[in-house]
């Protein structure tokens, strides 16, 4: 398991309410982030909800190496309050992926 794994799986164990089960499954989905990010030129962000639910904390950032990047800063580990990026909050209320520029 990679540093970042680890990190991934600390953070989501500390500030989230998923289960074992749910970090393993993004573990994997994180794992492939890789090719998604250099075939779309994207920069891909993964936010999940809190423990609290008083906002979203970003547990997985990918920068394409096929493209510039469009995100400078690290948001990996960040803390996003409900209602900072309103997308954020909106997909999640619709239970889907939203592309936005931050």
């Amino acid at each position: 398991m990679s540093s970042t794994g680890i990190q991934m799986q600390d953070i989501a164990q500390q500030r989230t309410n998923l289960s074992a089960a749910d970090i393993e499954h993004l573990q994997l989905l994180l794992s492939e982030w890789t090719l998604i990010a250099d075939l779309s030129f994207a920069d891909l962000l993964l936010w999940v909800p809190t423990w609290d639910g008083t906002g979203f904390i970003s547990v997985g950032q990918m920068r394409p190496t096929t493209a510039r990047t469009h995100v400078e800063d690290d948001f990996f580990g960040r803390f996003a309050a409900v209602g900072t990026y309103p997308y954020i909050d909106e997909a999640y209320s619709r239970s889907e992926e939203h592309t936005s520029e931050l």
